[in-house]
Protein backbone atom coordinates (compact mmCIF):
# COMPACT_ATOMS: atom_id res chain seq x y z
CA UNK A 1 0.00 0.00 0.00
CA UNK A 2 1.24 3.21 -0.95
CA UNK A 3 1.87 5.61 1.64
CA UNK A 4 0.33 9.20 2.38
CA UNK A 5 2.32 12.12 0.97
CA UNK A 6 3.67 15.16 2.49
CA UNK A 7 1.07 17.20 1.44
CA UNK A 8 -2.00 15.00 1.74
CA UNK A 9 -0.70 14.57 5.67
CA UNK A 10 -1.25 18.48 5.88
CA UNK A 11 -4.40 18.82 4.17
CA UNK A 12 -6.08 16.40 6.75
CA UNK A 13 -4.78 17.32 9.99
CA UNK A 14 -6.66 20.68 8.68
CA UNK A 15 -9.51 18.99 8.10
CA UNK A 16 -9.44 16.92 11.49
CA UNK A 17 -8.80 20.77 12.93
CA UNK A 18 -11.59 22.35 11.26
CA UNK A 19 -14.16 19.63 12.55
CA UNK A 20 -12.65 20.05 15.98
CA UNK A 21 -13.06 23.63 16.03
CA UNK A 22 -17.06 23.71 14.32
CA UNK A 23 -17.98 21.04 17.30
CA UNK A 24 -16.63 22.97 20.09
CA UNK A 25 -18.43 26.52 18.29
CA UNK A 26 -22.21 24.08 18.26
CA UNK A 27 -22.41 23.14 14.67
CA UNK A 28 -22.87 24.66 11.63
CA UNK A 29 -23.73 28.42 12.14
CA UNK A 30 -23.20 29.31 8.85
CA UNK A 31 -19.47 29.45 8.36
CA UNK A 32 -18.15 28.17 5.42
CA UNK A 33 -14.81 25.75 5.44
CA UNK A 34 -11.70 27.95 5.89
CA UNK A 35 -13.50 30.61 7.70
CA UNK A 36 -12.23 31.43 11.35
CA UNK A 37 -14.24 34.67 11.78
CA UNK A 38 -18.22 35.07 12.06
CA UNK A 39 -20.37 38.11 12.76
CA UNK A 40 -21.92 38.84 15.98
CA UNK A 41 -25.22 38.98 16.14
CA UNK A 42 -26.21 41.78 18.52
CA UNK A 43 -29.18 41.66 20.30
CA UNK A 44 -32.13 44.38 20.58
CA UNK A 45 -31.76 44.56 24.07
CA UNK A 46 -27.51 45.28 24.07
CA UNK A 47 -27.81 48.19 21.50
CA UNK A 48 -30.19 49.50 23.07
CA UNK A 49 -28.55 49.99 26.50
CA UNK A 50 -25.78 51.36 24.96
CA UNK A 51 -27.46 54.10 22.68
CA UNK A 52 -29.55 55.15 25.79
CA UNK A 53 -25.49 55.57 27.49
CA UNK A 54 -23.98 57.38 24.72
CA UNK A 55 -27.60 59.85 24.61
CA UNK A 56 -26.91 60.36 28.47
CA UNK A 57 -22.95 61.28 28.18
CA UNK A 58 -24.31 63.90 25.04
CA UNK A 59 -26.67 65.54 27.21
CA UNK A 60 -24.35 65.98 29.98
CA UNK A 61 -22.18 67.43 27.57
CA UNK A 62 -23.91 70.09 25.54
CA UNK A 63 -26.69 70.40 28.16
CA UNK A 64 -29.99 71.20 27.27
CA UNK A 65 -31.44 71.41 23.93
CA UNK A 66 -33.50 74.34 24.39
CA UNK A 67 -29.72 76.21 25.04
CA UNK A 68 -28.34 75.27 22.25
CA UNK A 69 -27.52 77.09 18.80
CA UNK A 70 -27.58 75.56 15.27
CA UNK A 71 -23.90 74.64 15.21
CA UNK A 72 -23.93 73.14 18.62
CA UNK A 73 -27.15 71.02 17.83
CA UNK A 74 -25.45 69.80 14.56
CA UNK A 75 -22.77 68.53 16.41
CA UNK A 76 -24.91 66.89 18.59
CA UNK A 77 -26.99 64.99 15.99
CA UNK A 78 -23.47 64.14 14.19
CA UNK A 79 -22.32 62.14 17.33
CA UNK A 80 -25.64 60.94 18.25
CA UNK A 81 -26.49 59.33 14.79
CA UNK A 82 -23.17 58.40 13.96
CA UNK A 83 -23.04 60.37 10.69
CA UNK A 84 -19.60 60.10 9.80
CA UNK A 85 -20.15 56.36 8.93
CA UNK A 86 -20.86 54.75 5.66
CA UNK A 87 -24.16 52.48 6.24
CA UNK A 88 -24.67 49.51 3.33
CA UNK A 89 -28.13 48.02 3.41
CA UNK A 90 -26.74 45.32 5.85
CA UNK A 91 -25.90 47.96 8.73
CA UNK A 92 -22.63 46.86 9.08
CA UNK A 93 -20.57 49.59 7.07
CA UNK A 94 -19.85 48.08 3.97
CA UNK A 95 -19.97 51.07 1.75
CA UNK A 96 -22.66 52.92 -0.31
CA UNK A 97 -23.92 51.79 -3.55
CA UNK A 98 -23.26 52.73 -7.21
CA UNK A 99 -26.82 54.67 -7.20
CA UNK A 100 -25.85 56.75 -4.11
CA UNK A 101 -23.61 58.57 -5.96
CA UNK A 102 -25.74 60.93 -7.88
CA UNK A 103 -26.95 62.02 -4.73
CA UNK A 104 -23.66 63.17 -3.76
CA UNK A 105 -21.85 66.42 -5.11
CA UNK A 106 -20.38 65.60 -8.42
CA UNK A 107 -18.02 68.51 -8.46
CA UNK A 108 -16.44 66.96 -5.09
CA UNK A 109 -16.10 63.32 -6.86
CA UNK A 110 -14.64 64.62 -9.92
CA UNK A 111 -12.07 66.68 -7.61
CA UNK A 112 -11.26 63.91 -5.26
CA UNK A 113 -10.29 61.73 -8.48
CA UNK A 114 -8.61 64.37 -9.75
CA UNK A 115 -6.18 64.37 -6.14
CA UNK A 116 -6.05 60.94 -6.67
CA UNK A 117 -5.04 61.04 -10.17
CA UNK A 118 -1.97 63.45 -9.36
CA UNK A 119 -1.37 61.48 -6.16
CA UNK A 120 -0.75 58.43 -7.80
CA UNK A 121 1.24 59.08 -10.99
CA UNK A 122 2.90 62.30 -9.16
CA UNK A 123 6.39 60.24 -9.90
CA UNK A 124 5.49 60.31 -13.62
CA UNK A 125 4.48 64.04 -14.15
CA UNK A 126 7.34 66.33 -15.78
CA UNK A 127 7.47 69.15 -13.28
CA UNK A 128 9.66 71.13 -15.85
CA UNK A 129 6.57 72.96 -17.75
CA UNK A 130 5.73 74.15 -14.78
CA UNK A 131 6.96 77.36 -12.68
CA UNK A 132 6.44 76.83 -9.02
CA UNK A 133 5.99 80.51 -7.28
CA UNK A 134 5.23 81.16 -3.99
CA UNK A 135 3.52 84.20 -2.11
CA UNK A 136 5.86 86.14 -0.09
CA UNK A 137 3.29 86.96 1.99
CA UNK A 138 0.70 84.22 3.12
CA UNK A 139 -2.34 85.72 3.95
CA UNK A 140 -4.01 84.22 7.16
CA UNK A 141 -0.66 82.63 8.45
CA UNK A 142 -0.83 82.84 12.49
CA UNK A 143 3.35 83.61 12.75
CA UNK A 144 4.05 87.16 12.05
CA UNK A 145 7.15 88.29 11.71
CA UNK A 146 8.36 90.97 14.14
CA UNK A 147 11.43 92.90 12.91
CA UNK A 148 12.14 95.72 15.41
CA UNK A 149 14.70 97.64 13.59
CA UNK A 150 12.03 97.48 10.90
CA UNK A 151 9.78 99.22 13.19
CA UNK A 152 12.15 101.78 14.18
CA UNK A 153 12.76 102.80 10.75
CA UNK A 154 9.11 102.97 10.12
CA UNK A 155 8.03 105.70 13.27
CA UNK A 156 11.44 107.31 12.05
CA UNK A 157 9.83 107.72 8.96
CA UNK A 158 5.93 109.01 10.40
CA UNK A 159 7.81 111.28 13.10
CA UNK A 160 9.82 113.01 10.20
CA UNK A 161 6.70 112.92 8.07
CA UNK A 162 5.10 114.87 10.49
CA UNK A 163 7.86 117.07 11.25
CA UNK A 164 7.85 118.29 7.39
CA UNK A 165 4.00 119.06 7.38
CA UNK A 166 4.61 121.21 10.33
CA UNK A 167 7.59 122.91 8.85
CA UNK A 168 5.64 123.82 5.89
CA UNK A 169 2.64 125.27 8.06
CA UNK A 170 5.21 127.44 9.95
CA UNK A 171 6.93 128.62 6.60
CA UNK A 172 3.17 129.55 4.66
CA UNK A 173 2.48 131.63 8.24
CA UNK A 174 5.46 132.66 8.00
CA UNK A 175 4.74 134.03 4.55
CA UNK A 176 1.47 135.47 4.93
CA UNK A 177 2.82 137.70 8.18
CA UNK A 178 5.75 139.11 5.48
CA UNK A 179 2.77 139.58 2.91
CA UNK A 180 0.98 141.90 5.33
CA UNK A 181 4.36 143.69 6.30
CA UNK A 182 5.19 144.35 2.76
CA UNK A 183 1.90 146.01 1.99
CA UNK A 184 2.57 148.36 4.80
CA UNK A 185 5.73 148.86 4.32
CA UNK A 186 5.11 150.04 1.07
CA UNK A 187 2.00 152.18 1.96
CA UNK A 188 3.98 153.98 4.19
CA UNK A 189 6.60 154.32 1.67
CA UNK A 190 4.21 155.78 -1.26
CA UNK A 191 2.63 157.98 1.24
CA UNK A 192 6.29 159.23 2.24
CA UNK A 193 7.16 159.74 -1.25
CA UNK A 194 3.72 161.30 -2.19
CA UNK A 195 2.96 158.70 -5.54
CA UNK A 196 -0.20 157.11 -5.85
CA UNK A 197 -0.81 153.77 -5.05
CA UNK A 198 -1.71 152.42 -8.16
CA UNK A 199 1.90 153.13 -9.30
CA UNK A 200 3.38 151.41 -6.66
CA UNK A 201 0.90 148.26 -6.87
CA UNK A 202 2.17 145.01 -6.70
CA UNK A 203 0.47 141.51 -6.76
CA UNK A 204 1.30 139.67 -3.91
CA UNK A 205 -1.06 136.99 -4.89
CA UNK A 206 1.91 136.02 -7.50
CA UNK A 207 4.18 134.70 -4.90
CA UNK A 208 2.52 132.17 -3.62
CA UNK A 209 3.84 129.99 -6.23
CA UNK A 210 8.06 128.90 -6.14
CA UNK A 211 10.35 131.63 -7.07
CA UNK A 212 11.03 132.02 -10.77
CA UNK A 213 13.28 134.60 -12.36
CA UNK A 214 11.54 134.40 -15.76
CA UNK A 215 8.57 135.33 -13.55
CA UNK A 216 10.44 137.21 -11.28
CA UNK A 217 11.23 139.97 -14.05
CA UNK A 218 8.22 139.70 -16.07
CA UNK A 219 6.27 140.78 -12.46
CA UNK A 220 8.70 143.49 -11.96
CA UNK A 221 8.38 145.03 -15.46
CA UNK A 222 4.63 145.24 -15.45
CA UNK A 223 5.42 146.82 -12.02
CA UNK A 224 7.42 149.68 -13.50
CA UNK A 225 6.51 150.06 -16.65
CA UNK A 226 6.14 153.26 -18.89
CA UNK A 227 2.72 154.07 -16.88
CA UNK A 228 4.75 153.92 -13.80
CA UNK A 229 7.17 156.76 -14.63
CA UNK A 230 4.78 158.64 -16.58
CA UNK A 231 2.25 158.74 -13.65
CA UNK A 232 1.38 162.20 -11.48
CA UNK A 233 1.87 161.98 -8.14
CA UNK A 234 -0.73 162.19 -5.44
CA UNK A 235 0.76 165.15 -3.47
CA UNK A 236 2.20 167.50 -6.88
CA UNK A 237 3.24 170.15 -4.16
CA UNK A 238 5.22 167.39 -1.90
CA UNK A 239 8.82 168.78 -1.12
CA UNK A 240 8.37 171.20 -4.06
CA UNK A 241 9.01 174.48 -1.69
CA UNK A 242 6.07 176.57 -3.72
CA UNK A 243 4.08 179.25 -1.72
CA UNK A 244 0.49 177.91 -1.60
CA UNK A 245 -2.25 179.40 0.38
CA UNK A 246 -2.57 178.29 3.80
CA UNK A 247 0.07 176.46 6.07
CA UNK A 248 2.17 174.12 4.61
CA UNK A 249 3.52 171.53 7.10
CA UNK A 250 7.60 171.40 7.01
CA UNK A 251 8.18 167.69 5.97
CA UNK A 252 10.27 165.61 8.41
CA UNK A 253 13.15 164.21 5.96
CA UNK A 254 14.93 162.23 8.38
CA UNK A 255 11.76 160.92 8.92
CA UNK A 256 11.05 159.56 5.52
CA UNK A 257 14.72 158.77 4.31
CA UNK A 258 14.05 156.09 7.69
CA UNK A 259 11.22 154.70 5.89
CA UNK A 260 12.81 154.64 2.28
CA UNK A 261 15.75 152.75 4.25
CA UNK A 262 18.34 155.24 3.43
CA UNK A 263 21.51 156.46 4.96
CA UNK A 264 22.01 159.46 5.78
CA UNK A 265 23.65 162.46 3.94
CA UNK A 266 22.44 160.25 0.69
CA UNK A 267 21.34 163.51 -1.06
CA UNK A 268 24.27 165.50 -0.72
CA UNK A 269 26.35 162.84 -2.30
CA UNK A 270 23.91 162.23 -4.96
CA UNK A 271 23.64 165.56 -5.82
CA UNK A 272 27.57 166.56 -5.91
CA UNK A 273 27.36 166.45 -9.68
CA UNK A 274 24.69 168.78 -10.53
CA UNK A 275 25.63 171.86 -11.35
CA UNK A 276 22.76 173.62 -10.26
CA UNK A 277 23.02 172.11 -6.93
CA UNK A 278 26.67 172.84 -6.46
CA UNK A 279 25.70 176.29 -7.32
CA UNK A 280 23.40 177.40 -5.32
CA UNK A 281 25.24 175.93 -2.38
CA UNK A 282 27.80 178.29 -3.15
CA UNK A 283 25.44 180.99 -3.58
CA UNK A 284 23.87 180.23 0.07
CA UNK A 285 27.42 180.07 1.35
CA UNK A 286 28.65 183.34 0.34
CA UNK A 287 24.87 185.18 1.21
CA UNK A 288 24.17 185.40 -1.65
CA UNK A 289 20.57 184.45 -3.32
CA UNK A 290 19.67 182.24 -6.80
CA UNK A 291 17.21 185.02 -7.69
CA UNK A 292 19.59 187.78 -7.91
CA UNK A 293 21.87 185.98 -9.82
CA UNK A 294 19.36 184.00 -12.81
CA UNK A 295 16.08 185.34 -14.94
CA UNK A 296 13.05 184.33 -14.34
CA UNK A 297 12.29 181.85 -17.40
CA UNK A 298 15.97 180.15 -15.98
CA UNK A 299 14.77 179.53 -12.56
CA UNK A 300 11.34 178.41 -13.82
CA UNK A 301 13.52 175.58 -16.21
CA UNK A 302 15.47 174.50 -13.46
CA UNK A 303 12.67 174.32 -10.95
CA UNK A 304 11.42 171.88 -13.73
CA UNK A 305 14.28 169.63 -14.18
CA UNK A 306 14.56 169.79 -10.12
CA UNK A 307 10.86 168.51 -9.96
CA UNK A 308 11.12 165.46 -12.80
CA UNK A 309 14.87 164.64 -11.22
CA UNK A 310 12.92 164.00 -8.08
CA UNK A 311 9.94 162.29 -9.20
CA UNK A 312 12.33 159.96 -11.09
CA UNK A 313 14.86 159.66 -8.02
CA UNK A 314 11.55 159.03 -5.47
CA UNK A 315 9.93 156.20 -8.17
CA UNK A 316 13.41 154.26 -8.35
CA UNK A 317 13.89 154.51 -4.56
CA UNK A 318 10.47 152.67 -4.67
CA UNK A 319 11.45 150.26 -7.01
CA UNK A 320 14.74 149.25 -4.72
CA UNK A 321 12.42 148.65 -1.71
CA UNK A 322 9.86 146.36 -3.74
CA UNK A 323 13.55 144.78 -4.71
CA UNK A 324 14.30 144.04 -1.07
CA UNK A 325 11.12 142.93 -0.28
CA UNK A 326 10.56 140.68 -2.53
CA UNK A 327 14.40 139.38 -1.38
CA UNK A 328 13.27 139.00 2.17
CA UNK A 329 10.18 137.07 1.18
CA UNK A 330 11.43 134.61 -1.34
CA UNK A 331 14.37 134.43 1.58
CA UNK A 332 12.11 132.60 3.75
CA UNK A 333 11.87 129.39 1.14
CA UNK A 334 14.53 126.31 1.95
CA UNK A 335 15.93 123.33 0.29
CA UNK A 336 15.92 121.11 2.88
CA UNK A 337 16.67 120.34 6.42
CA UNK A 338 19.45 118.96 8.74
CA UNK A 339 18.36 118.66 12.36
CA UNK A 340 16.00 122.12 12.74
CA UNK A 341 18.79 124.04 10.93
CA UNK A 342 17.29 124.69 7.60
CA UNK A 343 19.59 124.65 5.01
CA UNK A 344 19.71 126.81 1.09
CA UNK A 345 21.63 126.69 -2.09
CA UNK A 346 23.69 129.40 -2.39
CA UNK A 347 24.53 130.43 -5.77
CA UNK A 348 28.01 131.51 -6.87
CA UNK A 349 28.87 134.43 -8.50
CA UNK A 350 30.70 133.82 -11.56
CA UNK A 351 31.86 136.41 -13.57
CA UNK A 352 32.07 135.72 -17.62
CA UNK A 353 35.67 134.72 -18.84
CA UNK A 354 36.66 133.68 -22.21
CA UNK A 355 39.82 132.12 -21.14
CA UNK A 356 42.35 134.01 -23.49
CA UNK A 357 40.21 133.66 -26.43
CA UNK A 358 38.10 136.39 -28.22
CA UNK A 359 34.89 136.10 -29.60
CA UNK A 360 36.05 135.57 -33.46
CA UNK A 361 38.63 132.89 -32.08
CA UNK A 362 35.16 131.47 -30.40
CA UNK A 363 33.07 131.55 -33.47
CA UNK A 364 35.82 129.75 -35.60
CA UNK A 365 36.82 126.82 -33.55
CA UNK A 366 34.91 123.75 -33.55
CA UNK A 367 32.88 122.78 -30.86
CA UNK A 368 35.24 119.90 -30.07
CA UNK A 369 38.16 122.17 -30.22
CA UNK A 370 36.49 124.25 -27.53
CA UNK A 371 35.83 121.53 -25.81
CA UNK A 372 39.37 120.54 -25.32
CA UNK A 373 40.97 123.80 -24.65
CA UNK A 374 38.28 124.20 -22.04
CA UNK A 375 36.43 120.59 -20.53
CA UNK A 376 33.09 120.82 -18.90
CA UNK A 377 34.93 119.44 -15.78
CA UNK A 378 36.44 122.36 -15.77
CA UNK A 379 33.62 124.24 -15.44
CA UNK A 380 31.13 121.91 -13.53
CA UNK A 381 32.66 121.96 -10.15
CA UNK A 382 32.22 124.16 -7.19
CA UNK A 383 35.23 125.91 -7.13
CA UNK A 384 36.23 128.50 -4.45
CA UNK A 385 38.96 129.51 -6.79
CA UNK A 386 38.80 130.03 -10.57
CA UNK A 387 40.40 127.73 -12.67
CA UNK A 388 42.95 129.44 -15.44
CA UNK A 389 44.17 127.62 -18.73
CA UNK A 390 47.62 126.80 -19.50
CA UNK A 391 50.14 129.19 -21.08
CA UNK A 392 51.60 126.61 -23.58
CA UNK A 393 48.01 125.06 -24.36
CA UNK A 394 46.80 128.93 -25.14
CA UNK A 395 49.93 129.59 -27.07
CA UNK A 396 48.78 126.32 -29.07
CA UNK A 397 45.44 127.21 -29.88
CA UNK A 398 46.34 130.95 -30.36
CA UNK A 399 48.50 129.37 -33.37
CA UNK A 400 45.55 127.17 -34.47
CA UNK A 401 43.14 130.28 -34.36
CA UNK A 402 45.74 132.22 -36.48
CA UNK A 403 46.48 129.52 -38.86
CA UNK A 404 42.57 129.32 -39.04
CA UNK A 405 42.44 132.94 -40.20
CA UNK A 406 44.87 132.56 -42.72
CA UNK A 407 42.92 129.92 -44.68
CA UNK A 408 40.23 131.88 -44.90
CA UNK A 409 41.65 135.21 -46.19
CA UNK A 410 43.28 133.05 -48.21
CA UNK A 411 39.90 131.12 -49.82
CA UNK A 412 38.49 134.99 -49.44
CA UNK A 413 40.75 136.24 -51.90
CA UNK A 414 41.03 133.42 -54.43
CA UNK A 415 37.52 133.88 -54.59
CA UNK A 416 37.46 137.60 -55.36
CA UNK A 417 40.04 137.72 -58.02
CA UNK A 418 39.39 134.21 -59.86
CA UNK A 419 35.77 134.31 -60.47
CA UNK A 420 35.04 132.42 -63.69
CA UNK A 421 31.26 132.31 -62.91
CA UNK A 422 30.81 136.00 -64.03
CA UNK A 423 32.35 135.57 -67.24
CA UNK A 424 30.42 132.68 -67.97
CA UNK A 425 27.05 133.80 -66.84
CA UNK A 426 27.69 136.93 -69.09
CA UNK A 427 28.30 134.70 -72.25
CA UNK A 428 25.67 132.05 -71.28
CA UNK A 429 23.64 135.13 -70.90
CA UNK A 430 24.25 136.16 -74.52
CA UNK A 431 24.30 132.31 -76.06
CA UNK A 432 20.48 131.70 -74.73
CA UNK A 433 18.72 134.35 -75.29
CA UNK A 434 16.66 132.36 -78.45
CA UNK A 435 16.89 129.11 -76.83
CA UNK A 436 13.61 127.19 -75.14
CA UNK A 437 13.15 126.41 -71.56
CA UNK A 438 14.60 123.07 -72.36
CA UNK A 439 17.81 123.91 -73.91
CA UNK A 440 18.44 126.61 -71.23
CA UNK A 441 17.97 123.32 -69.03
CA UNK A 442 20.88 121.17 -70.60
CA UNK A 443 22.94 124.20 -71.05
CA UNK A 444 23.23 125.14 -67.35
CA UNK A 445 23.77 121.54 -66.76
CA UNK A 446 26.29 121.00 -69.00
CA UNK A 447 29.28 121.46 -66.70
CA UNK A 448 27.43 118.87 -63.90
CA UNK A 449 27.99 115.62 -66.63
CA UNK A 450 30.44 113.24 -65.68
CA UNK A 451 33.34 112.71 -68.08
CA UNK A 452 33.85 109.68 -70.76
CA UNK A 453 36.94 108.96 -68.59
CA UNK A 454 34.23 108.70 -65.37
CA UNK A 455 31.34 106.80 -67.26
CA UNK A 456 34.13 103.46 -67.94
CA UNK A 457 35.37 103.89 -64.36
CA UNK A 458 31.99 103.44 -63.37
CA UNK A 459 30.83 100.51 -65.75
CA UNK A 460 28.28 102.68 -67.56
CA UNK A 461 29.72 102.58 -70.60
CA UNK A 462 31.55 99.34 -72.52
CA UNK A 463 34.95 99.94 -73.49
CA UNK A 464 35.58 99.48 -77.05
CA UNK A 465 37.79 96.76 -78.65
CA UNK A 466 40.69 97.50 -80.00
CA UNK A 467 43.11 95.13 -82.10
CA UNK A 468 40.40 92.78 -82.58
CA UNK A 469 38.99 91.91 -85.99
CA UNK A 470 35.58 90.74 -86.93
CA UNK A 471 35.63 87.36 -88.20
Amino acid sequence: KRGKTYNEEQEELRKQFLDAVQDLEGGDDGVGEGEFLKLKDKGNGGDGEEDEVFEAKLGEYFGPQEELDENKMFLMEFFKNKMWADKGTDGRGEGFELGDIDEMDEEEVERQEQFEERFNFRHEENKGDRVMGHSRFVEGAIRKEENPRKGQRKRKEERMKEAEIRRKEELKHLKNLKKKEMEQRLQKVMEAAGIKSDNGALDLDELEDDFDPQKYDTMMKKAFDDGYYEAEDADPGFCSGGDDDGDIEKPDFDKEDELLGLPKGWDTADNEGDFASVRERILKEKGKSVDDDDDEQEEGEEEDEGKRKKQKRKLSLLQKTKQELLDEYYKLDYEGTIGDLKTRFKYAKVNPNKYGLKTEDILLLEDQDLNQYVSVKKLAPYRESEWKVPSNQKNQYKMKVKELKNNLNIRKASKKNNNPKIDRDNNEESTSAGLSRKAKRRQNQAHLKLSHGRLLAYGKLQPSAKGKKKV
